[in-house]
């Protein structure tokens, strides 16, 4: 085994990282959206003082619907930077301020098509562009809620417009505005269910690929690849929290005498079965992987080296214990491991020197009688194995 870390390719794309950049970019849109709203506002302030227009909304009264769009674009963007929309549990975050977005945007539809009268005008076809974003923005039931909170601030705008006697022609066209709200809600959802069920296709299909990609076929523990990825992921954080981590790795004694003994499909298993003792051993915030082979390693975070050797004894003795079909023609009668301890930052404080000197550990352990643990020191450089 050597110590040396290859050039590690590019981390797969996280489902969830995919889903936070889909909500973050919806947020963005909602954002420029807005913008253009305003702007469109501003065009028809500039049309309502050349045209005044009798029962329409005053030039100012339109300014300040300006001023109030203006204000919150820019809470909102405030809030798209706040540390809780920039970690990596951001998705919950995020999702709330869609949700507030949309509530904040029927806020200022309402009020503006109250100002220029809900029924002469055409700015009420707001209220069905909203529908519609609420749709394929939020879930269904949210989606709904804003929904039926226009079909009831629409009829309350016209029962205030034009009183509450209302002639026959009057209700037949407020009970077809909201039947057009209903339908524009129903036609959304029935296109957006569609287009939500090929996402979660996609985001089943890239989690299977992700899986795939960062574990072992054989154990189900990381494989090499991912776990150079989170070595140095690990190395990273151990920096900034100025907090050690221990590195074990080992191998299976005599393992080329327990295939010969036993054939491949038995070697297989008998490395499944050492992959189930390790998940049992271990925390599950401590990372396992198949470096190799026969051979395996372990991160555990916030561990020094004392803490990695009581961890690491209490595997070999689990794995010296169980019995593995086979393991009665291995040399000791058993099949047994020999394991090898470096810890961060006393040992190295790159991921080549911690691996390196984990590495020689072990081979300490292998070349002094085998099943045992060895913790690094400066002390393995200078020792004369063949002496041992």
């Amino acid at each position: 085994m050597t110590g040396e870390m290859p050039a590690t390719p590019a981390e797969p794309l996280d489902p969830e990282n995919l889903a936070e950049l889909q909500i973050r970019d919806k947020n963005r849109w909602l954002i420029n959206l807005r913008w253009v709203f305003a702007g469109i506002l501003v065009l028809l302030w500039g049309l309502v003082s050349l045209f005044p227009q009798p029962g329409f909304a005053h030039p100012d009264q339109l300014l300040l619907v300006v001023a109030l769009l203006i204000m919150g674009n820019l809470m909102l963007l405030w809030w798209l930077q706040k540390p809780a929309c920039a970690s990596g549990n951001a998705y919950r975050h995020l999702y709330q301020l869609t949700s507030l977005q949309l509530d904040f945007d029927l806020a200022a539809i309402a009020i503006v098509v109250y100002l220029t009268h809900p029924v002469n005008n055409p700015l009420w076809v707001l209220f069905i562009f909203h529908i519609v974003v609420s749709v394929f923005f939020l879930v269904f039931e949210k989606a709904l809620r804003n929904t039926l909170a226009i079909m009831f601030l629409f009829t309350l705008f016209v029962l205030l417009s034009d009183g509450l006697l209302l002639s026959q022609a009057q209700l037949i066209r407020l009970l077809l505005s909201n039947l057009l709200f209903l339908l524009a809600f129903l036609l959304s959802y029935r296109t957006a269910r569609h287009a939500f069920r090929k996402e979660r296709l996609f985001q089943d299909l890239l989690e299977k690929t992700r899986e795939l990609s960062v574990a072992d076929g054989l154990t189900g523990l990381f494989n090499q690849t991912h776990f150079f990825h989170l070595l140095t992921k690990q190395i990273t954080e151990s920096r900034a929290r100025n907090r050690p981590f221990s590195l074990v790795i080992f191998d299976v004694d005599n393992f080329k005498n327990y295939n010969d003994r036993n054939g491949h499909i038995r070697g297989s298993l008998a490395l499944q079965q050492l992959g189930k003792i390790m998940k049992r051993a271990f925390r599950k915030s401590d990372i396992l992987a198949k470096y190799g082979g026969d051979e395996f390693v372990m991160i555990l975070p916030g561990t020094d080296k004392v803490g990695a050797y009581l961890a690491a004894e209490r595997l070999r003795e689990r794995v010296e214990k169980e019995v593995f079909s086979g393991g009665e023609f291995q040399p000791q009668g058993r099949v047994t491991i020999s394991l090898g301890i470096s810890s961060f930052p006393e040992h190295g404080d790159t991921e080549d020197t911690v691996l390196d000197r984990a590495d020689r550990a072990m081979y300490v352990s292998k070349e002094t009688g085998r099943n045992r643990t060895t913790i690094y020191s400066s002390d393995l450089e200078n020792l004369d194995l063949e002496d041992v």
